[in-house]
């Protein structure tokens, strides 16, 4: 699966686009990927920022023709949680036209991982956004 950034998908918002900030806010408390060295990293990083893995759900996305049962164990061993703590896995329906690339033994979809009450995550990365921004914008 190709994986576009954060970068690409939204450039740097200008500090004063108040939307733009939001929407970069929300990106980082909701995580959406397949690789699971990015999952790991981003467990990290919530854990390092104080995020208790009771302040998570996670959940799986996907296709409803693969090994469902095997990606849940997958995803819930990686994230160092109960297979039982998962919330439901969204399936993707079958499109017997589309070539897949993503199947067999290897495939276990994506993880997606929620922040709960997301909303003092926000106001930080909000800050350290502003921080940032207005540090890179001083003369030297």
């Amino acid at each position: 699966m190709t994986h576009i950034s954060a970068h690409e998908r939204h450039p740097h918002p200008d500090p004063t686009d108040h939307e733009a900030l939001r929407t970069e806010a929300r990106a980082l408390r909701r995580a959406v990927n397949s690789d699971p060295d990015m999952i790991t990293v981003h467990l990290a990083w919530l854990k390092l920022l104080g995020i208790e893995p009771q302040g998570l759900r996670c959940h799986v996305m996907i296709h409803e023709s693969a090994d469902v049962p095997a990606a849940e164990r997958h995803w819930a061993d990686l994230a160092g949680i109960d297979v039982s703590a998962l919330g439901r896995t969204a399936l993707k329906k079958h499109n017997p036209k589309t070539v897949r690339k993503n199947t067999g033994e290897g495939y276990h979809g994506c993880l997606v991982i929620r922040v709960l009450g997301g909303a003092d995550l926000y106001r930080r990365i909000e800050g350290w956004w502003y921080g940032i921004v207005l540090g890179a914008k001083q003369p030297n």
